[in-house]
């Protein structure tokens, strides 16, 4: 997240006992980002909107983002869309 806010131009303003304050220079904002920067999506988007900035993405933001291609990943999805599966419908005139 201090990452992706240093991208953007943000520099860090002061530092509380368990939070830091980030300014945005170009638009004159400023944000409190709590410690560890460790934030929840929801956090981060309400962040990046104080500061006028994008909000970052996933792999941005987290560093499991290997769960995405693990075998585990791969066997849930199949067995959701095994459950939540729609038929296609059949088609008119074919098999006739």
């Amino acid at each position: 997240m201090l990452r992706h806010l240093r991208k953007h131009g943000c520099v860090l303003l002061r530092q509380g006992s368990g939070h830091s304050v980030y300014w945005q220079p170009v638009r004159r904002t400023t944000s409190t980002v709590p410690r560890p920067a460790e934030v929840a999506d929801t956090l981060a988007h309400k962040i990046c909107k104080d500061l006028g900035i994008p909000p970052p993405q996933l792999s941005c933001m987290h560093s499991s983002s290997y769960l995405l291609d693990s075998p585990l990943t791969a066997r849930l999805t199949a067995w959701y869309n095994r459950d939540n599966s729609v038929s296609e419908p059949e088609r008119v005139g074919e098999g006739e």
